[in-house]
């Protein structure tokens, strides 16, 4: 996973309702908030069915990427840099991906970004 020294990187699950919000933050070098990231340093997804992030990796570009599970199936979110939802990425940042035909969970575990900017998924 390609590391940022002045980047670090967090993320809270905030229920509210029936909704999921996934909150991903930046910290700044000071230790405070980096403002330029979505507003006041916290950038967010809200989607209709829970989403559950177990893994964040900063790209060379200062993209984020998360991933988990959304309902049974692998999910991956991309932001860009100022903490919005990528929308060159998957469907308008978000890429969901059924691994079974089945009711077997798949989560997305762990992610990565290689030197070449691809991004590699376990689960």
């Amino acid at each position: 996973m390609v590391r940022h020294r002045r980047a670090q990187l967090g993320f809270a699950l905030i229920a509210l309702l029936t909704l999921l919000a996934v909150v991903s933050a930046r910290a700044a070098e000071n230790d405070g908030l980096a403002t330029d990231f979505g507003g006041f340093g916290v950038g967010g997804t809200v989607d209709d069915a829970p989403l559950a992030i177990n893994d964040l990796a900063l790209q060379p570009d200062g993209k984020v990427v998360a991933v988990g599970v959304q309902n049974t199936t692998f999910a991956v979110a991309r932001y860009l840099a100022h903490g919005v939802l990528d929308p060159s990425f998957g469907k308008q940042g978000l890429v969901i991906t059924p691994i079974s035909d089945t009711q077997q969970r798949a989560e997305a575990t762990g992610v990565a970004v290689q030197p070449d900017g691809m991004i590699v998924v376990v689960g």
